[in-house]
């Protein structure tokens, strides 16, 4: 009867520890179906260049052909407190990081040149790009930490697009920055 008084908290540590432990599994799950639900959209972003089958707009315009995510986090209503602040934490600031660079985008759009605001597409493509690697490497880090399956990509793996097409938009900016330091330079201006 005595050993029984001391096991009997040491087996309810034990409960308390394995109820905690598939509570965050079943967070992990949830969150990352979301999050691959979000990449994939972010992925239609980062490949919209305005046209719809190769068509412009009957004004000859581009116009987005797709609406701009939403990820909210919070509306999986479990206790977050049971997977590690770091991933809570990358999880929840998301939709801040998501208000920010739409915000970037949004004041591209003013100093975009019509009628194909180039500038503005590019820098939607390169937020989302970024978004989305973001949230991949997020969904991988749950996927590693809670022993969930590694998603199977029948194409194209999301994040190696990605970082493709982030590579493509920075050298794009680079050549741009470079003619436009060459164009001021010719006009006498000093640039440093």
């Amino acid at each position: 009867m005595g050993i029984d008084i001391l096991l009997s908290p040491l087996k309810e540590l034990l409960f308390k520890y394995r109820e905690r432990r598939r509570h965050a599994e079943y967070l992990a799950v949830q969150i990352v179906c979301v999050l691959d639900r979000y990449l994939n959209e972010c992925c239609k972003v980062v490949a919209d260049d305005g046209l719809c089958y190769g068509q412009r707009d009957e004004s000859g315009r581009l116009v987005p052909q797709v609406p701009l995510p939403n990820f909210h986090p919070r509306s999986v209503e479990l206790d977050w407190t049971a997977i590690p602040k770091k991933l809570m934490y990358s999880i929840l600031i998301l939709p801040n990081l998501i208000e920010e660079a739409n915000a970037l985008i949004g004041s591209r759009f003013e100093f975009a040149d019509p009628p194909d605001y180039d500038e503005w597409f590019e820098e939607r493509q390169y937020q989302y790009a970024l978004l989305g690697a973001n949230v991949y490497n997020v969904s991988l880090e749950l996927r590693q930490k809670y022993g969930l399956p590694e998603r199977e990509f029948i194409d194209v793996n999301p994040l190696e697009y990605l970082q493709n097409e982030i590579s493509n938009i920075e050298m794009i900016r680079r050549k741009r920055e470079e003619k436009q330091t060459v164009y001021l330079k010719s006009l006498g201006v000093n640039v440093e």
